[in-house]
């Protein structure tokens, strides 16, 4: 019962939940490289941005410093997992959509309603 509420709950917040997860991950990545790497003028800035973004691809520079921030760490577990469930999310809704449409026809008690026209006559 308690998982079926869950569902529920996480089935119709499911956007938000991931818009919500998305942000603070990318926020967490960039106060991570902030701490990490502070930048000085705008293109410290985009550096960071950049960095943040790349943490997507689970491409993280192999020279840093054993004393990672924790909240960089927490971004670059965060933001893959976000970007896989955003994927399989598209994925599953491009295989599962056509699929309801071919079996519609086979659907029981399934009524479909023509429209006519009046001044046409039955269409």
């Amino acid at each position: 019962m308690r998982s079926a509420r869950l569902g529920l709950l996480v089935g119709r917040w499911w956007k938000p939940i991931q818009i919500a997860t998305a942000a603070v991950a990318v926020a967490l990545g960039l106060w991570g490289w902030a701490i990490n790497k502070p930048p000085a003028n705008l293109s410290g800035w985009l550096d960071n941005i950049f960095r943040t973004a790349q943490l997507v691809t689970l491409q993280f520079p192999p020279n840093l410093d054993a004393s990672i921030p924790w909240q960089l760490q927490i971004a670059r577990l965060l933001l893959p997992l976000v970007a896989v469930f955003a994927t399989i999310n598209v994925l599953v809704g491009a295989i599962t959509r056509p699929i309801r449409l071919a079996l519609l026809p086979y659907a029981k008690e399934h009524v479909v309603h023509n429209d006519f026209d009046h001044s046409y006559g039955r269409i």
